[in-house]
């Protein structure tokens, strides 16, 4: 594909992100990571069959429950750090560590995998593991770097706080890797 095609359709994205916070629409940053996962297909040159297009949306609806969570709980770090409860900040900031660990590899890791082979979900998953332990120093870089963008005080909404990091994780996993 070409560089002004993926250009454009990162653009228009983009646009579409800013429309979705701007009407403040419920669940407009779910519409924006579904986005954000039709994007990362196009740009690993991913085909667009049924089989890539359904894995695409499995991803996402198991995604959709952790993003709600993390959010919650990104808002609850912010109240922490503004109230300085500093053990309950410090418990807060571990799960979301974890959390985000797990969600880098479901967003990221999982349609680099499926770049490789479009295969089933489980198959997917079931090749995480050693993908992981291959590359592990790079996959805690990627997650240092989402958690950065996500703990730095933007003064928007939790959940577009971590679509954003996301888009941003993905254009430097993108243009790095």
């Amino acid at each position: 594909m070409k560089s002004t095609t993926k250009l454009k359709l990162t653009v228009l994205y983009l646009i579409s992100c800013l429309l979705l916070a701007y009407s403040d629409l419920f669940l407009g940053s779910l519409i924006a990571l579904g986005l954000l996962f039709q994007l990362s297909l196009v740009f690993n040159e991913i085909p667009t069959t049924k089989s890539s297009q359904q894995l695409a949306l499995y991803l996402f609806l198991l995604t959709t429950p952790l993003f709600a969570f993390m959010s919650s709980l990104l808002a609850l770090i912010r109240v922490y750090y503004q109230e300085q409860n500093w053990l309950f900040l410090a418990m807060a900031l571990s799960t979301f560590v974890i959390l985000s660990l797990i969600f880098i590899i479901q967003t990221i890791t999982s349609v680099d995998i499926m770049k490789i082979n479009q295969v089933n979900l489980i198959k997917i998953y079931d090749q995480l593991q050693p993908t992981f332990k291959k590359n592990a120093n790079k996959y805690l870089n990627i997650v240092g770097f989402f958690i950065a963008i996500c703990l730095t005080p933007i003064p928007i909404g939790s959940d577009w706080s971590i679509v954003l990091a996301l888009t941003v994780t993905q254009a430097y996993w993108l243009a790095r890797w």
